[in-house]
């Protein structure tokens, strides 16, 4: 019976065990938020200001959107301060440290002044907030975070691009707090792998920023990536350099394949269409062109010119074809005489007509040996600008 008895009871001091921290922590938070106000600073001698310290840490470069020159990456910036007003004695409670909402206490104002939408007020992004007995607090604000940027894509695909988040107090001066940063963090420890962009270089710095009405703090994270740009070397460039041979090659097909015009107007079809995909990429802006954007319109001028002198060879060589058949037709309802055949006309005509053919063959030579020289001359001053 007294066995029975005990393992009924010992449940319910199991469960009292595992329910006192938490009350404690409901007490710990009642005891310390009594005549708390979080519209003051929490500092007891109002004439030294608050130190906040910052690090921030980044999880992950979602993207950059060059079209829209916005930067989207995953960003947490942790802030610790000492709020004396949230102190509790151990001797009093066991109780190391307990989570809040951070709407009950004083938080810094902290903005992300480049930020887009939701992303320019961080306190809207994480909610709890861990103080420890000596009223220390640590809060680490942030998440997805939409930063505006200036990019330089002159040299896409081959492009390095800079962005700067500028994280800054929206009202406090120095004189209330003081912000710096915290040494001995690595931002990129939790970082994961971007597939597009390969991280170069990141710093954070502390410096001073002054309106004309008081020096502000101002945090500055620095982002330097670089594309990786094999995949848009395998499915732009590559192809755009097989149709600028493709092109040469149309002054190799003879006139009288008829296929000549057609394989001009398919390759000026299909640079318009990689002109179209790289404009959807690249920001609305006339300030940074791109030089592999002008190196498509270059080609595709070639390719326009292109069926402007295959519509010249062409009509040289079918003029000569239909004049000709026209020799031949007067040839075969004359006399029957070898002399009328072998006239002095027929064999001016006859010239005239062998004459045109060789100067559309001609033609064709020359033009593809020019094409060939300014192909090589634009993909070299290409690689040059852009490499450099």
């Amino acid at each position: 019976m007294r066995l029975y008895v005990y393992f009924c009871i010992l449940p319910f001091f199991e469960v009292s065990r595992t329910f006192k921290p938490v009350k404690e922590e409901l007490m710990v938070e009642q005891h310390i938020f009594v005549n708390y106000s979080k519209w003051a600073v929490p500092k007891l001698n109002s004439t030294a200001p608050l130190v906040v310290t910052m690090g921030s840490s980044l999880m992950d470069l979602i993207g950059l959107h060059e079209a829209t020159d916005v930067l989207e990456c995953t960003l947490y910036v942790g802030m610790q301060w000492k709020d004396e007003y949230l102190e509790w004695s151990d001797t009093n409670f066991e109780v190391d440290g307990i989570v809040v909402d951070k709407d009950k206490i004083w938080l810094p104002d902290i903005v992300l002044l480049n930020g887009i939408g939701d992303s320019q007020r961080l306190r809207n992004l994480q909610p709890f907030v861990y103080i420890t007995r000596k009223g220390e607090i640590t809060w680490w604000a942030g998440g997805r975070l939409e930063t505006k940027c200036t990019f330089d894509v002159s040299n896409y695909p081959f492009d390095t691009q800079i962005c700067i988040m500028q994280f800054e107090p929206w009202v406090l001066k120095v004189d209330k707090v003081v912000y710096q940063t915290r040494n001995g963090i690595s931002i990129l420890e939790h970082y994961h792998k971007n597939g597009e962009w390969e991280i170069i270089q990141i710093l954070d710095k502390m410096s001073l920023k002054d309106y004309g009405y008081g020096p502000r703090s101002r945090y500055e994270i620095q982002i330097t990536v670089r594309r990786r740009y094999l995949y848009h070397v395998v499915n732009i460039v590559i192809p755009v350099v097989i149709l600028s041979l493709i092109n040469i090659c149309a002054f190799i097909i003879p006139p009288s394949s008829g296929e000549k015009m057609t394989v001009c107007v398919s390759i000026l079809l299909s640079f318009a269409v990689y002109i179209t995909v790289i404009n959807t990429e690249m920001p609305k802006t006339s300030i940074n062109l791109s030089i592999f954007g002008v190196l498509l319109c270059f080609q595709m001028f070639l390719s326009g010119a292109s069926i402007v002198f295959a519509s010249i060879i062409l009509h040289i060589h079918l003029v000569s074809s239909a004049e000709m058949c026209c020799w031949i037709g007067k040839s075969r309802k004359s006399t029957g005489k070898k002399e009328d055949i072998t006239s002095e006309n027929g064999h001016d005509d006859k010239d005239n007509i062998i004459r045109n053919q060789t100067l559309a063959k001609r033609l064709d030579r020359i033009f593809v040996i020019c094409y060939v020289f300014i192909n090589i001359i634009s993909f070299a001053v290409y690689a040059a600008a852009s490499l450099s």
